[in-house]
């Protein structure tokens, strides 16, 4: 999660995110639990495999705590 490789990829997705509001370092976290707990988007990520968005949550938290205020 915290290779420079992801955290480009996390980058384009917190750029991508913030087209709709102003991401915070809360609100970005946020997300990972939403991401986590929803049924589609656990569906969604699992597809892909099974521990994937534990994988990308790690990514976009390490991404928050160094990046966001």
């Amino acid at each position: 999660p915290e290779s420079d490789e992801v955290q480009k990829i996390i980058q384009r997705h917190c750029q991508m995110i913030n087209r709709f509001y102003d991401v915070t370092k809360d609100i970005y976290i946020g997300l990972t639990h939403l991401y986590a707990q929803h049924p589609d988007f656990k569906k969604f990520f699992d597809a892909y495999h099974p521990k994937m968005i534990e994988f990308i949550g790690e990514a976009m938290k390490f991404y928050a705590h160094k990046n966001l205020k």
